[in-house]
């Protein structure tokens, strides 16, 4: 993925494709600035195309430094029709991020193959939360 040039000024991903599941995890954490942001977006919107045409499942999750509503204006990762699970944006707002609707987690697959057991949000010494779920993969 496209980096910053500056240490703290980019972001960064990591993926795994589970062969038994058909299910490819990725996991990103954007750059704030728009230009960095873009070649970001774009990056992740190909990966994630390739992993369709291959007809896998995927899971896409991170900090994208936005509320989910303002990536509608990428074209390419508008046309991934991904359905979110946030009903309020995860930016760094404390508040917010605890309104994560984990329950969405459940819906994310229809032949519930991944099912949440537990999760929980743990604070710490920044905005960058630890939100886990821990999730049984049929």
């Amino acid at each position: 993925m496209p980096q910053s040039k500056r240490i703290g000024g980019g972001g960064g991903a990591c993926a795994i494709y589970i062969k038994d599941k058909n299910l490819t995890i990725l996991g990103v954490h954007l750059g704030i600035k728009e230009e960095l942001s873009k070649e970001e977006i774009d990056e992740i919107s190909n990966f994630l195309k390739n992993q369709e045409n291959k007809g896998r499942k995927i899971l896409l999750m991170g900090d994208f430094n936005r509320v989910e509503k303002s990536m509608d204006k990428y074209p390419e990762f508008k046309e991934l029709n991904l359905t979110g699970t946030n009903r309020r944006g995860t930016y760094p707002n404390i508040e917010e991020i605890k309104l994560i609707d984990f329950k969405a987690i459940d819906n994310i697959f229809h032949d519930r193959s991944i099912v949440r057991e537990k999760s929980c949000i743990v604070e710490g010494y920044s905005n960058h939360l630890l939100v886990w779920a821990d999730l049984k993969v049929d």
